[in-house]
Formats: structure tokens, C-alpha cells, sequence
């Protein structure tokens, strides 16, 4: 089953915008930490939300063409 082109891009944008509102809106106090730990954090969190929705992209691509999909994943 492919997936429909447009809709799923539309949301695989909106679920990525809202995990990174989330992300940056968990405003954690750390006990003793410096704001370069809270930065790293953060940069930690928004990290993974980007692995998670390229491989999300990756495999919407595969299933239409799956030498493109095997190329994003080399880069990757």
C-alpha cells in the first residue's frame, strides 16, 4: 500500500512541529548544571525528533522507490 503522497507529508510536518514545540517548551530546571548542559540537552532532544522523522521519510520514499529510500538511508 503506498502511502498518499501529500497528506502524509503533511503529517509527518505537523507531528515533527508539535514533538519540537514539546521539546522546547519541557523548560527543566537542573539543580547545579550550567546552560551548556541544558543546551546540549535540548540539542539531544531535537536530534532524535530529526532521526525519527527522516526515518519516517526514509521509508515513505522506499515504499514509491526503494533505490531512493536506500540512498537516504546511506546518508542518513
Amino acid at each position: 500500500m503506498k502511502p498518499n503522497r501529500r497528506v502524509e507529508v503533511v503529517q509527518l510536518s505537523e507531528v515533527m512541529n508539535t514533538m519540537l514545540e514539546r521539546a522546547g517548551v519541557e523548560n527543566e530546571e537542573y539543580a547545579g548544571t550550567t546552560k551548556m548542559y541544558q543546551l546540549l540537552h535540548m540539542l539531544k532532544k531535537e536530534e532524535s525528533i530529526y532521526n525519527t522523522v527522516f526515518h519516517e521519510l526514509t521509508r515513505q520514499v522506499s515504499v514509491d522507490c526503494a533505490d531512493r529510500g536506500e540512498l537516504l538511508s546511506k546518508i542518513r
